[in-house]
C-alpha cells in the first residue's frame, strides 16, 4: 500500500499500479483504477461537493480525472515526464500537477480537462516536492528540493470554473504565439481550446536545510 485518501463518503487505497475506491459506509468496492508505476502513491481526492479523483494514468505524464457524481472519466496528457505531484482544490473543480525535472505547474479544469493556467517556479532546475491549495482554491503553494516555498494566485482559474468574469491575456493552444484576447469570460473554455499565459510566483520564501512538506 502506497497511500490512503478519504472523504466523508469514499476511501481510496493506493497501490503501486492500481487505486481501489470504496464506499465509506459499507466498504463496498466501487472502482479499481489502473495507473502507471506509482511508488509515491500520488492521488488527489476532493474533500467537499462532488467526489472527484485525479491520479496518474497508465501512460507516464498523463493524468486521469474521474467525477463519481457526474459519471465522467477524462484522460489528459499533462506533462512529458512522469508526474511528481498532484493536488485538487477542496471542491475538486481545479487540479494542479507537476512532473519530474519540470519546474512547471499546470492547472486544469476537472470538468472538461482543459488546461487553464501554467505556473513557473523559476528558471533554475529543481524538483517540486509538494503542492497544496488553500481552502478557497484561489491560492496554491509548492515546495521544492531547494527548501523554498512559492505561492501562486489561482484566482483567475477559480473564476473560470465558477463562471465569474475575468480579465487576462490568453493563449491559443493551436498557435501559442497568438494572444486571442485580453478580456474573456467562462464561455471561452467551452469553445476554442485556450489557456492563460505562464506566470511566476506571487511570493516566495526559503526554509534553510530542508525540503519542506506542506
Amino acid at each position: 500500500v502506497r497511500g490512503v485518501r478519504f472523504r466523508k463518503d469514499k476511501i481510496l487505497v493506493i497501490l503501486e499500479q492500481r487505486i481501489y475506491v470504496y464506499n465509506f459506509a459499507d466498504l463496498k468496492l466501487l472502482d479499481a483504477v489502473e495507473t502507471c508505476k506509482n511508488p509515491l502513491g500520488l492521488c488527489a481526492l476532493s474533500v467537499k461537493d462532488a467526489a472527484i479523483l485525479v491520479c496518474p494514468d497508465k501512460i507516464p505524464g498523463n493524468i486521469r480525472m474521474i467525477n463519481y457524481d457526474a459519471g465522467t472519466n477524462i484522460e489528459k496528457k499533462a506533462h512529458d515526464t512522469p508526474i511528481s505531484a498532484i493536488i485538487v482544490s477542496p471542491d475538486g473543480k481545479l487540479c494542479a500537477t507537476t512532473a519530474e525535472k519540470a519546474g512547471v505547474i499546470r492547472i486544469f479544469a476537472t470538468e472538461n480537462g482543459k488546461l487553464l493556467h501554467e505556473l513557473r517556479r523559476g528558471a533554475d532546475k529543481t524538483e517540486i516536492k509538494n503542492l497544496s491549495f488553500d481552502k478557497t482554491g484561489t491560492w496554491l503553494a509548492c515546495t521544492s528540493d531547494k527548501g523554498s516555498v512559492h505561492i501562486f494566485s489561482t484566482l483567475d482559474a477559480y473564476k473560470v470554473v465558477n463562471n465569474i468574469p475575468i480579465s487576462f491575456p490568453i493563449i491559443n493552444e493551436d498557435n501559442p504565439k497568438e494572444v486571442k484576447s485580453k478580456t474573456s469570460v467562462f464561455n471561452f473554455a467551452k469553445g476554442i481550446v485556450t489557456n492563460f499565459t505562464s506566470e511566476s510566483s506571487f511570493a516566495q520564501f526559503h526554509i534553510p536545510d530542508t525540503s519542506a512538506i506542506i
